[in-house]
């Protein structure tokens, strides 16, 4: 039994928008990689003018994935 024809070029055109989706990701993802070896050279702290201190440096350099920096109020967590 053969399908009718219109149902055959929906199935071909939904094929055809998948693959383009399936492109679209891939490319997606290489340009995401691209910026993340981009920014991995960068010293954004020097672009900013930005000098840590000692605790700070610590929080920025932790490699967890999540990092908590906190305390009271006068904790000397600022630096005049």
């Amino acid at each position: 039994m053969t399908r009718p024809a219109g149902r055959r070029s929906q199935e071909t055109l939904e094929s055809v928008k998948l693959q383009r989706l399936h492109r679209l990701r891939q490319l997606q993802e290489e340009i995401d990689a691209a910026r993340a070896r981009e920014a991995a050279g960068r010293d954004v702290f020097a672009a900013l003018d930005y000098v840590p201190t000692a605790r700070q440096q610590e929080f920025h350099d932790a490699t967890e994935f999540d990092v908590l920096l906190g305390g009271s109020a006068g904790g000397g967590k600022r630096v005049p």
